[in-house]
């Protein structure tokens, strides 16, 4: 019976994205791609010199948000520590097997994300369910890459 409940369980994680009520999770964070509207987009090697990184503690409809990147003038990784403000769980629509050709759409379903918005900030923190992430720093700047779940 447990077995047969840990596979349901499995399932309704896997399909649906990431858990809703999840006691605790950790995510470590690592940008592949930055965009800002007054520049190009960023090289490998900018995100090499700069360090960046995210870890995301989520607890029970609590959250911080550590953001950490590499500053030249002090020559060590310094790291900012927020609070998120609001968590929003949304269904949205997107594709989850994308086609090779570019005519056709592909797999596509409802899944579930997860934003954490800092008001004062203007700032927000989007994750998917395949643990792809979105960080949109309110004033053009967006980051994209891929989380990995470090300590539930």
């Amino acid at each position: 019976m447990l077995k047969l409940f840990l596979s349901l369980t499995a399932f309704i994680v896997s399909w649906f994205g990431i858990a809703i009520n999840a006691s605790a999770v950790t995510y470590f964070c690592e940008p592949t791609k930055k965009f800002h509207p007054k520049m190009e987009e960023y090289t490998e090697d900018y995100f090499e010199k700069y360090k960046i990184s995210s870890m995301l503690e989520d607890s029970e409809g609590k959250a911080f948000l550590t953001m950490c990147s590499f500053e030249p003038l002090k020559g060590e990784k310094t790291c900012t520590k927020l609070e998120v403000d609001k968590i929003v769980q949304s269904k949205v629509y997107r594709p989850v097997i994308p086609s090779e050709k570019p005519d056709e759409i592909g797999l596509w379903k409802y899944v579930y994300i997860k934003k954490y918005y800092y008001f004062s900030g203007q700032f927000d923190f989007q994750i998917f369910p395949d643990l792809g992430f979105i960080e949109n720093n309110g004033r053009g700047g967006i980051l994209f890459g891929k989380c990995k779940i470090i300590s539930p």
